[in-house]
């Protein structure tokens, strides 16, 4: 499955307490996938990799006789809470879930983002779950944060961070709203020496009918990162400046 391919519809079932939603060609191979990286007996093959406040796993699925990568990705919490209930949520509709029908939903109004393969939630008694989101893995690919870090050329800065505001504008002007945009959940790829800038890491991102600002999601990109750049040497005030500045011209002329 390429990155720009349109998944088929999604199918819904369960299978004891585990339930699932998927796109029609996965759901043969998602459950016994999903089920290895919750074990965490995972073959040496597949590529386990430290991600935020936990890791995702890239390996193999056949979709219908189609070979692909998936990045699975469990979900863990943050902040205070994390001390407490790792990877634990409360709900009727699985933020796995959630986050699935969101990517579908943002690739159908325009939106470069993963594509969405399945999700997962197993229900460990009432409404609680642990819950995982398998999405295409873009090939070549590497967060924004991971990128910086390879000390680019200017011109080569510039383009990505065009790249980047161009798909941060998209979303906005698609009605979308980020809790926790950051530098390490946007991908960028180069394809035929061009970058390309994808949305990864989607969870509880809201979706309206009408175009929304950019303006907190910009101030939220900024916080975060003088977090992982303390010292600014890879993501200065005229990085944050030149974004923003491509993002308000991508967003109003849409």
């Amino acid at each position: 499955m390429h990155p720009e391919r349109e998944p088929s519809s999604p199918v819904e079932w369960s299978e004891g307490r585990w339930s699932f939603l998927a796109i029609a060609e996965a759901a043969e191979a998602l459950p016994a996938l999903v089920r290895q990286v919750a074990s965490g007996s995972c073959p040496e093959s597949w590529d386990r990799r430290s991600c935020g406040r936990d890791f995702i796993v890239i390996a193999p699925l056949e979709l219908r006789g189609r070979g692909v990568r998936v990045v699975v990705r469990p979900y863990r919490r943050g902040g205070v809470v994390r001390r407490m209930i790792r990877a634990t949520y409360w709900g009727r509709s699985p933020r796995s879930f959630d986050e699935f029908r969101c990517l579908l939903e943002l690739r159908r109004r325009g939106v470069e983002a993963v594509a969405p393969v399945g999700a997962a939630a197993y229900w460990r008694g009432g409404w609680f779950y642990q819950a995982w989101l398998a999405t295409e893995y873009v090939e070549g690919s590497a967060t924004l944060w991971e990128w910086l870090q390879k000390k680019p050329r200017d011109d080569e800065r510039q383009r990505v961070l065009e790249a980047t505001a161009r798909v941060i504008a998209q979303f906005h002007r698609a009605g979308g709203s980020h809790p926790d945009l950051n530098l390490q959940n946007v991908l960028v790829q180069w394809r035929g020496g061009a970058p390309c800038a994808w949305l990864v890491d989607l969870d509880r991102v809201a979706l309206r009918a009408e175009a929304t600002h950019p303006y907190s999601t910009l101030r939220r990109l900024w916080r975060s990162a003088t977090k992982l750049d303390r010292s600014r040497e890879y993501w200065s005030d005229r990085d944050q400046a030149l974004l923003e500045q491509a993002v308000e011209r991508h967003w109003t002329e849409g």
